[in-house]
């Protein structure tokens, strides 16, 4: 049992670092293989449904739905609305370049003096 937790003791505090806010930010969206597996493949491979991105990366769509919510949520990809294009069900996702350039340059100034 050595390391089982009791429902009583604290929760741990993540780990407090003097980083950079945008240093921060770029861990946060690459620290993920997930992520930064879907953030290539749109930069290199262009924009994309779920489904195709599921077929280019072979991973399962919910998998690839919850990655795809954090990367819009941080601004690092946008989509189509729906209802915009033809096929009025299919969203297509698009890397937001100059964010993505941004994230990483901000790591590579990390290790920079």
């Amino acid at each position: 049992m050595g390391n089982r937790r009791n429902h009583n003791d604290p929760v741990p505090t993540p780990a407090r670092t003097d980083l950079p806010k945008d240093v921060e930010r770029a861990v946060d969206i690459l620290g993920n293989r997930v992520r930064v597996a879907i953030l290539r493949s749109l930069v290199l491979d262009g924009s994309a449904s779920r489904s195709e991105l599921s077929q280019r990366l072979n991973l399962s769509v919910s998998l690839l739905q919850a990655h795809l919510r954090r990367l819009a949520e941080f601004g690092a990809i946008s989509q189509d609305a729906a209802g915009t294009r033809p096929d009025h069900r299919k969203r297509v996702y698009h890397a937001n370049k100059k964010d993505v350039d941004q994230l990483l340059k901000a790591l590579v100034s990390t290790f920079q003096r």
